[in-house]
């Protein structure tokens, strides 16, 4: 559970989201502690049987143009570089807009605007996005999904 938790935590504090993973394992209502880590150490969730099958890999994104785009103008999506054990059954982005703090904590994250990314090549996919409306940084997430079912 340990590796779990710091994996999730490593990925959400790379995406700049406004989210910080928390573990109390001790109930002492301190979070994140030494202590906490080293109760969780050992904890596998699940039965813990090893899957054989690995979670794909995106290496390279980009978006063009990548600055300066004018409200109402889109852009354009390119994934390169994906690795899979199994073969790909789906890529797509997210759109998150440039919300304040307390705008991004309050939307359902469900509502964010996606688009369905399609293949040049097994590894390459490309993909636009028109929707551009509000003026401000926006950030895309890209996922993917094998045939396993595996994101």
């Amino acid at each position: 559970m340990k590796s779990s938790f710091e994996s999730a935590k490593e990925s959400i504090i790379s995406t700049k989201a406004y989210q910080t993973p928390q573990v109390d394992a001790n109930g002492d209502g301190k979070s994140n502690t030494l202590t906490d880590l080293n109760l969780i150490k050992n904890v596998i969730i699940g039965n813990g049987t090893f899957i054989n099958s690995g979670i794909p890999l995106v290496k390279k994104v980009w978006i063009s143009p990548g600055k300066m785009v004018s409200q109402g103008n889109g852009v354009h999506i390119h994934v390169s570089n994906i690795y899979s054990q199994n073969d790909i059954a789906q890529v797509w982005a997210v759109i998150t807009p440039p919300y304040t703090e307390k705008e991004f904590k309050e939307i359902d994250m469900k509502s964010l605007p996606s688009i369905e990314l399609y293949p040049l090549s097994s590894k390459e996919y490309v993909g636009r996005y028109n929707g551009l409306t509000l003026q401000g940084t926006y950030r895309v997430s890209v996922f993917v999904r094998d045939n396993k079912g595996i994101c």
